[in-house]
């Protein structure tokens, strides 16, 4: 039987597929599922959600049931995420970018869209993605997830977190400081080389992170350069482990 089932799996490969019991240790859906049961999780806030690719993940795939909340500043893409969280009464949208104040600010929109950013964006991310390059520029709102979720700091929910900001993270963060001691996890992308002008990168990020006392559980690998495949970003999950 093993002799049939190393033949098999060599087969696959050569076809390019892979065999691999899903487990919360070599899975990231099944670390989620795993995670979010652990933590009890009620609230999933959902900051940078483009069309609502991680709110759709989370319903969808790790069959998350709670309350989401996803903001999203562009235009075009909070239409479609709203089209999209339509008739679901426990996933709210709103139409505005976080940061570490309230102002009104000039978005950079990229031809991908997702790739959009309050930065601007440099070489090392536009020869790794030539879709992603800037095409136009809109006026947003931009306000503090303090700001947008007062509650959140003074409820008894557990909640996750997930930052997709293009380089604007570290702003995010800044505006949450009365919130992360409430918030049990934080996902985020976490650059290994500068992609956009002013980021800050994965070892501060991770210090912020490291010094409000939470663990680093998930690196998944994200970005790579096509050509020497150098990773360049990856996606974190950090955790607070309450004693």
């Amino acid at each position: 039987m093993a002799v049939l089932k190393g033949a098999v799996k060599r087969l696959l490969r050569a076809a390019g597929y892979k065999v691999q019991r899903l487990t919360p240790v070599t899975d990231l859906e099944e670390y989620q599922r795993w995670l979010i049961a652990c933590a009890a999780v009620d609230v999933v806030v959902d900051v940078g959600a483009n069309t609502g690719q991680f709110a759709r993940h989370m319903r969808e795939e790790v069959g998350f049931r709670g309350k989401i909340v996803s903001f999203e500043p562009l235009r075009a893409a909070f239409s479609t995420l709203a089209d999209h969280a339509r008739g679901d009464d426990r996933w709210h949208v709103v139409n505005c970018a976080l940061g570490e104040r309230r102002s009104r600010a000039e978005i950079n929109v990229s031809a991908n869209s997702y790739s959009s950013s309050l930065l601007g964006m440099l070489p090392a991310h536009t020869s790794g993605a030539p879709d992603s390059g800037y095409v136009a520029k809109e006026i947003i709102e931009v306000t503090t997830l303090d700001d947008a979720l007062p509650d959140l700091r003074n409820s008894n929910a557990s909640v996750y977190l997930k930052i997709d900001t293009q380089g604007y993270e570290s702003h995010v963060l800044r505006g949450a400081q009365l919130s992360l001691p409430k918030i049990d996890i934080v996902q985020l992308e976490l650059s290994l080389v500068p992609l956009y002008e002013g980021q800050a990168l994965f070892p501060d990020i991770h210090s912020h992170m490291i010094g409000n006392g939470y663990s680093l559980v998930v690196a998944e690998p994200e970005f790579r350069e096509p050509r020497t495949g150098r990773l360049l970003q990856m996606d974190g999950i950090y955790h607070r482990f309450r004693r």
